[in-house]
């Protein structure tokens, strides 16, 4: 599963906001072989059967930290979804001691899952940007998301209105202003028109007129702003999320 026609991100060339039910099922016997998708849906049973304990010096490990994301896209686009805690629970059982980092780290993957499996089943590369960013889970994000989303706290009341201040350095808001955390002014680009380039619409973040962002339900916005890269959704709770949209050349 690992080789050169093995898992990998976006295996069927798919755009960000391709939902599953748009994609063709012959272009996924085209990129999934069907000894790939069997090795996908079947892998932890065989280990099972093996009757091998795991550890973290085990090549499951190495595996898992590697391509745990690019399975769950493999097993979305081969409708396996409802499959996954099932799978991961039989790995627990396979954990020779609880005070493992694989432990911790499958742990997290349950989280991780039950959490977006929305998202799996429906838009199989938004695990890759919503799932990422908004995931507590941090040993899934680690290494794999960059910290460009933060949520701010202080107003406890619907943010019906929200606007940045000229220079980007505070929020204004129907509740009160609130400075941004450093490390979000302190990186804006000093000249940018790329503001005008995106869009807040329903549960998608648009990015020169392609949807590259799905909301969770708790993220859509009651109102939003944007200033250059940042991106300022208002919440009913009262709460305010940051984004950083950023354009990357692949």
């Amino acid at each position: 599963m690992s080789g050169s026609a093995g898992l990998r991100q976006n295996m069927c060339g798919l755009q960000p906001r391709t939902l599953r039910s748009e994609v063709n099922e012959g272009k996924i016997i085209s990129y999934l072989s069907p000894r790939l998708q069997y090795a996908c849906r079947y892998w932890v049973y065989h280990l099972k059967e093996s009757q091998s304990p795991i550890s973290d010096k085990d090549l499951i490990n190495v595996f898992l930290q590697k391509h745990f994301l690019h399975w769950l896209e493999a097993i979305s686009l081969v409708r396996e979804t409802n499959q996954c805690i099932r799978l991961i629970k039989t790995l627990y059982a396979l954990i020779k001691s609880s005070r493992t980092a694989l432990f911790s780290f499958l742990q997290d993957a349950e989280r991780f899952t039950l959490r977006f499996r929305h998202i799996l089943e429906e838009a199989p590369l938004q695990i890759y940007s919503s799932a990422l960013l908004f995931s507590p889970e941090a040993s899934i994000r680690e290494d794999a998301w960059d910290a460009c989303h933060s949520t701010l706290e202080g107003h406890t009341n619907q943010i019906s209105a929200v606007a940045f201040s000229p220079d980007g350095r505070c929020l204004h808001t129907n509740q009160g202003n609130l400075p941004l955390p450093s490390p979000f002014f302190s990186s804006l680009p000093p000249q940018s028109t790329q503001s005008s380039c995106i869009f807040i619409q329903d549960q998608w973040v648009s990015f020169d007129q392609q949807q590259v962002l799905w909301l969770p339900s708790e993220y859509r916005p009651t109102c939003a702003t944007v200033h250059k890269d940042l991106v300022c959704l208002g919440h009913s709770s009262g709460r305010l999320s940051l984004l950083r949209i950023c354009k990357v050349s692949v």
